[in-house]
């Protein structure tokens, strides 16, 4: 009955596991757009970071109900201290509409607090990378936009890093 289980589980996880295919196809965007985004706001390595499902390996095939994408979050620490919300987004996407490889991906959409990249689909790899304008605040947590025109205080790294840490216990 074990032996059973375990067959059963090994064929479910292989059936929502993201294909080497599509992960190299995700990982090589996130790699060229990140290294665009921190020569273009001078920024460190600490400046930036991937967060959700693709940071914390538990990134899943979508559901062929869904729209069949996976989306991938980055946090960049580009919002300047007296930018509003939408100020932080119109000057990222302003960033990348200057570069011809992200100006035609850009999905313009003002219900979501972020720029939107759309890739095609390649490989079977059909994403979207959502990119976040961050800053830092003295609590040691960061301020993300809101479409409302507030900033809201988040912990994405610290909840990244806590999921991967859980994971390793495992």
């Amino acid at each position: 009955m074990s032996h059973l289980l375990v067959d059963e589980f090994d064929d479910f996880f292989q059936k929502i596991q993201l294909g080497e295919k599509q992960a190299d196809r995700i990982q090589s965007a996130v790699d060229a757009l990140s290294e665009y985004l921190i020569k273009y706001y001078s920024l460190g390595p600490d400046d930036y970071f991937v967060q959700g499902s693709f940071s914390t390996n538990t990134v899943v095939r979508p559901a062929p109900s869904k729209d069949g994408e996976y989306d991938v979050d980055i946090v960049l620490f580009s919002a300047e201290p007296d930018f509003t919300p939408d100020e932080a987004i119109e000057d990222l996407e302003a960033a990348l509409t200057t570069n011809g490889n992200y100006k035609d991906k850009i999905e313009k959409d003002d219900k979501i607090p972020c720029v939107r990249l759309r890739y095609a689909d390649e490989h079977k790899a059909k994403f979207h990378v959502d990119i976040v304008p961050a800053k830092s605040n003295p609590e040691g947590t960061i301020e993300v936009p809101r479409r409302d025109g507030n900033w809201e205080t988040s912990s994405p790294r610290a909840y990244t890093e806590w999921v991967l840490s859980v994971a390793d216990r495992h």
